[in-house]
């Protein structure tokens, strides 16, 4: 919204609860697991999480055929973690980006530059044909490519992670 947040409240402080992220409307809402749950809103969708040192890791399917092929190939079933801290839409690992031939099969590639404390680094991007995580697709999702040896969400075994640009489409309960 403009502002310099004052902190961060990670997932480590929020294991007893259940939270709701509505991005959209702007709000967080956490309760004590040992409330009565909330019944799940209409048109919920569930999907698998697990927690692996303190991450939140989900299932997601990533198409991308752009290729040139004129046969779709199966999609990509890939552990991510759920980071609203990244602005990115979905960032695959540098293994994971090797196995499935990204960024050459992703359509309107291009290197995105992202600075921070460590100086710049430039990340190859593109437009997968659609990410599907609970039964909804994003069409078009923006992914991009790690080039570090080693995967920020390698300790949560996970090959990438999703972050705000798809997250923002859903109200996540946590």
């Amino acid at each position: 919204g403009g502002s310099v947040p004052d902190g961060v409240i990670g997932y480590d402080l929020l294991a007893a609860s259940v939270v709701t992220i509505d991005v959209v409307n702007g709000r967080v809402v956490a309760f004590d697991t040992a409330a009565a749950p909330q019944p799940p809103r209409r048109g919920a969708q569930e999907v698998a999480l697990r927690v692996t040192h303190g991450l939140p890791v989900v299932q997601a399917d990533i198409f991308a055929g752009g290729d040139g092929s004129p046969v779709s190939p199966a999609p990509a079933s890939l552990a991510v973690v759920i980071d609203f801290g990244a602005g990115a839409g979905v960032q695959l690992s540098r293994g994971a980006s090797e196995r499935l031939g990204f960024p050459a099969r992703l359509r309107e590639t291009r290197l995105r530059q992202l600075i921070g404390i460590g100086g710049t680094v430039e990340l190859p991007e593109g437009l997968a044909d659609s990410v599907r995580i609970a039964g909804a697709s994003i069409p078009q999702a923006v992914v991009a490519t790690d080039t570090a040896e080693t995967a920020s969400v390698a300790l949560a075994d996970a090959e990438g992670f999703v972050g705000t640009e798809v997250l923002r489409r859903f109200v996540v309960t946590l």
